[in-house]
């Protein structure tokens, strides 16, 4: 044991399912579980755990009856309250507690006509324990979020892995030869609706749980939302998707049979012992790219997918772009990526580029560095770069992948002078010398005279009192906006040249960013293909005549989003969503889903929703105004893409005396307390998570919805009670 904190673990394996006919499902037996179980206990045990819990179903030779039969380590639903309960009362706040599922995995609501799914692999799902068929009761995805949530309200940090089927369309059989001795972790049929005496018990156990939310009368049948959809503090890796089996089968280099998820999570795990392991994101990521594309089974990820793997570790990663092609014309040596413009890539950006997988860690040393050079001529999300330096060659390009070392900013023309109070003639010779030695692909200054022919972007000044403020060109009224909330710099300040260059690249950034958008009618998705509802106090908050939002300071606000009609219809697969905040204070964040997850998919008849505190930052100059505008910004694609490299960190208030300093974006890792509520300043993205397309890119539709909100500091917004609560972005 850590002498910092606790580490537990329960670890679950059913082999053997006791035989009987209380339920009309058969749960065959499988071959894999224990022995997952037994090679996680020994990875644990490696690694220090010492707080450890085994229960398994072994079979018995000649015996249809479970080795561990009548003893307490005998997986059924009491012997595994008691080990969670146990964990749960004697492990102390900042512990880590891991638990570890491998057996059979069943739905318990069906699909019938008309009922569309909703995208959750956990609701209305339950884990198969060693005596269901015998009239044991189910372990439900909505009890193990009790067990779960209570633990964490406790400062417990969990990882749960279940490595069992969550399929509710039936058993499917191996059709290739090659899966001859592939068997799926489900009961035969994949859905059991059946309510035995036991699962009341439990069901009723769990509502005691629940505080009473819930009236006396809610029927047993309903199916329960489990907290693990969307948990907080914990990370649930899940096998398999809703409409997928996991399976296990005989591993290579081995004679028994394991899980394939369990089997390269610890193959992951292992590889990384001496060093930090992997994160969450990682570990699903690792699995996803070894199984095979004929298994159809791809691991879900929830919660807090950039935690190190059972650790407190927070890891910040970049996402992951992979080299497609490598290609030699005149002497250069280009490379072709699977990022592009609408991921935020732009001309002069600069990847590092590394073998395989070796960005997953830390020490890792780039093999070259490459220069986006075509970014907008290729594809959304194609681009094309040109070898900067190191030494290259077919076998390293063949299977590197990309990662983002600095970004880039469009080139823009700087306005000085813009108000009657002009620069000095010796500060605008400073600030030309600088952009021109250094930064003369981004900015070229212009003076007042020569403006209307250069049609610039930025215009800079300086106040009363010897700030400099920047202004920027609508490009919509040709009106000059002055920039809100933006760091406090004075002609002062020693470094006053390279905070100014600094403030100007991140607002170029920022603007570019924002600006990306879809003019491709044949690949478009409109904002109309979300409905968005904006409610304060569950009052819908109605649209300004300018399109916006109006909400108050400090207002709790939920944002719900969902599919409209035109792609609701039967047959649609949905389209994949993420969430992201273009700041007031010039920052773009993620909001959702959480790290470890590239995007959500949205399906017909699934609302997505999450809740914001607005705010108004204080003010940075005496003349920043007292409402501010922020944007939620929705990346919505057909297709599962990573958006994690348009993040971008807040602009900071002052300069202070030192130079601003360009954002990091290489690996690092940072420690933070289990349970911590504290901003994490560093960039906090995701390991890109590649579909592997191959040469030949998909047309992919995509396009953005942005939600306009403006908060006031002082606000009442009167809410009326017959507002149709539907609303379409448009």
């Amino acid at each position: 044991m850590s002498a910092e904190y606790g580490r537990w673990a329960l670890l679950i394996g059913i082999d053997c399912y006791i035989p009987g006919t209380k339920r009309s499902i058969l749960y065959r037996n499988l071959n894999g579980c224990v022995s997952d179980v037994k090679e996680v206990e020994k990875y644990l045990h490696g690694i220090g755990v010492q707080n450890i819990r085994v229960l398994t179903s072994s079979k018995s030779p000649g015996s249809d009856r479970p080795v561990e039969e009548n003893t307490p380590e005998l997986p059924i639903y009491d012997n595994i309250e008691r080990e969670l309960n146990g964990i749960t009362n004697k492990a102390s706040a900042g512990d880590l507690v891991y638990i570890h599922y491998s057996g059979h995995g069943i739905r318990r609501q069906a699909l019938k006509a008309g009922r569309q799914f909703t995208g959750d692999e956990i609701n209305g799902t339950a884990l198969a324990l060693a005596d269901v068929m015998e009239g044991g009761a189910y372990l439900t995805g909505y009890r193990l979020g009790k067990f779960a949530k209570r633990m964490v309200e406790k400062g417990l940090r969990l990882t749960l892995v279940l490595d069992s089927c969550f399929s509710g369309q039936g058993h499917r059989k191996p059709t290739t030869a090659s899966a001859i001795n592939f068997s799926f972790r489900t009961g035969d049929g994949g859905l059991d609706e059946s309510i035995l005496e036991s699962d009341k018990r439990v069901n009723v156990e769990a509502v005691i749980t629940d505080q009473g939310i819930r009236g006396p009368n809610h029927r047993n049948a309903v199916v329960e939302p489990s907290w693990l959809s969307n948990p907080t503090g914990c990370t649930i890796l899940a096998a398999c998707g809703f409409d997928e089996a996991a399976g296990e089968e005989i591993q290579p280099g081995t004679s028994s049979t394991h899980g394939v998820f369990t089997f390269y999570m610890l193959k992951l795990l292992n590889q990384t012992l001496s060093g930090l392991r992997p994160t969450h994101a990682m570990v699903r990521s690792y699995v996803k790219s070894k199984i095979r594309p004929s298994k159809k089974q791809s691991p879900v990820l929830y919660g807090d997918g950039d935690y190190v793997f059972f650790g407190k570790e927070l890891v910040v990663e970049r996402p992951i772009s992979r080299i497609l092609r490598k290609n030699i014309s005149g002497g250069l040596i280009e490379v072709d990526l699977d990022i592009g413009y609408a991921q935020g890539v732009c001309d002069g950006a600069i990847y590092n580029v590394y073998r395989g997988n070796e960005p997953t860690h830390r020490e890792a040393i780039p093999l070259f560095t490459i220069t986006i050079f075509k970014a907008l001529t290729i594809s959304p999300f194609r681009s094309v770069a040109a070898l900067s330096n190191g030494d290259v060659n077919a076998a390293d390009i063949s299977t590197a992948s990309a990662v983002l070392s600095s970004w880039a900013v469009p080139h823009s023309f700087v306005q000085t002078s813009h108000t009657a109070r002009r620069i000095s003639k010796a500060q605008v010779a400073v600030l030309k010398k600088e952009l021109d030695a250094h930064h003369s692909r981004e900015f070229s200054l212009v003076s007042h005279d020569d403006a209307t022919k250069m049609s610039p972007t930025f215009a800079i000044d300086l106040d009363e009192n010897e700030i400099f403020q920047v202004y920027i060109l609508n490009k919509t009224s040709k009106e000059w906006n002055r920039a809100q909330r933006i760091t406090s710099i004075s002609a002062n300040n020693g470094n006053w040249v390279k905070n100014l260059i600094y403030v100007l690249r991140h607002l170029s950034r920022f603007q570019a960013i924002k600006n990306i958008h879809n003019d491709d009618t044949a690949t478009q998705l409109p904002h109309s293909c979300l409905e968005v509802t904006v409610l304060n106090r569950g009052m819908k908050v109605p649209k300004s005549c300018d399109g916006s939002y109006c909400v108050a300071h400090k207002a709790l606000v939920t944002y719900n989003f969902r599919l409209s009609q035109d792609y609701s219809r039967p047959g649609s697969k949905g389209l994949y969503v993420s969430f992201y905040m273009f700041s007031a204070t010039w920052g773009i964040s993620k909001l959702h889903p959480a790290p470890g997850q590239p995007a959500l998919l949205l399906v017909p008849g699934k609302a997505e929703y999450f809740r914001l505190e607005m705010s108004v930052p204080p003010p940075r100059n005496i003349e920043d105004q007292a409402d501010v505008e922020d944007t939620i910004r929705v990346c919505v694609c057909d297709a599962s893409r990573s958006w994690e490299d348009i993040t971008l960190s807040d602009l900071p208030a002052e300069a202070f005396r030192g130079p601003l300093k360009t954002e990091s974006v290489v690996l690092e890792a940072t420690c933070a307390k289990s349970g911590s509520t504290g901003a994490i300043t560093s960039r906090k993205v995701i390991l890109y998570d590649c579909d592997q397309r191959g040469e030949e890119e998909l047309e992919e539709k995509w396009g953005f919805v942005d939600v306009i909100l403006h908060t006031a500091s002082a606000l009442i917004i009167q809410q009326e009670n017959d507002i149709d609560i539907k609303d379409t972005v448009g």
